[in-house]
């Protein structure tokens, strides 16, 4: 009742604080904001950081991620599946947001996703602000690319909470739900499986057997 009674009050201020909307801010799957694409063995762990990321001025945008802070965070991520992609195999928030929190995963959806709240009355500050991890492992066939995308959380199959980005809130402040600006733009990332050292060696040393034992035979089919 009182999660509901916070979301309540977030959902009717950002309609009368409209102007403190105008952040540029996403998700990321990296502190710095670059494209996160791990290529890696068939079979291999592969742990991704799911993070807030304010690029935009401060000034501009009236939200500051650095002062404010977040009082709750969550994120729906989706993957492809089927056809030997990546599969989650572990879903975990930053112990920051261990109040109320969920986090869980569904291989036969695709979707990963990470809910949490800090009730200990102090924001989580901090410009990236990390939310969790999820770990995936990587299919069993070279050459396959599994995307992961970013959305808001849609899907309460997974997980039962909807509002997913609330700041402000503490000492006064009026807590704003900033899902639209959060989530107006997709982060996408990819895992990429190629053949092991050992297996692309002695693929190579078979290509250069077959290669020599055609160059013999021409010879003799010569002479």
């Amino acid at each position: 009742m009182f999660t509901k009674r916070i979301l309540a009050l977030a959902l009717l201020s950002s309609l009368f604080f409209g102007a403190k909307t105008r952040a540029d801010l996403m998700i990321s799957f990296t502190e710095d904001g670059s494209a996160f694409h791990a290529v890696v063995a068939a079979g291999a762990t592969v742990e991704l950081s799911v993070y807030i990321l304010q690029t935009g001025s401060t000034t501009d945008d009236g939200v500051n991620l650095t002062t404010e802070g977040l009082g709750v965070a969550g994120v729906q991520l989706n993957y492809d599946i089927g056809g030997n992609h990546a599969t989650a195999t572990a879903v975990d928030l930053v112990s920051d947001w261990s109040s109320l929190a969920q986090a869980d995963f569904d291989n036969s959806l695709g979707i990963a996703a990470m809910y949490g709240s800090n009730l200990s009355g102090s924001n989580i500050k901090g410009n990236p602000i990390a939310i969790g991890t999820v770990t995936f492992k990587a299919g069993n066939q070279a050459g396959v690319v599994t995307e992961i995308t970013s959305s808001d959380l849609v899907d309460d199959s997974v997980v039962p909470y909807q509002e997913s980005i609330v700041i402000g809130g503490e000492f006064g402040l009026p807590p704003v739900v900033l899902d639209p600006e959060v989530f107006s733009s997709t982060t996408i990332g990819k895992i990429e499986t190629v053949p092991e050292p050992s297996t692309l060696v002695l693929s190579l040393v078979g290509l250069g057997l077959f290669g020599a034992v055609r160059v013999v035979r021409r010879r003799r089919s010569r002479s």
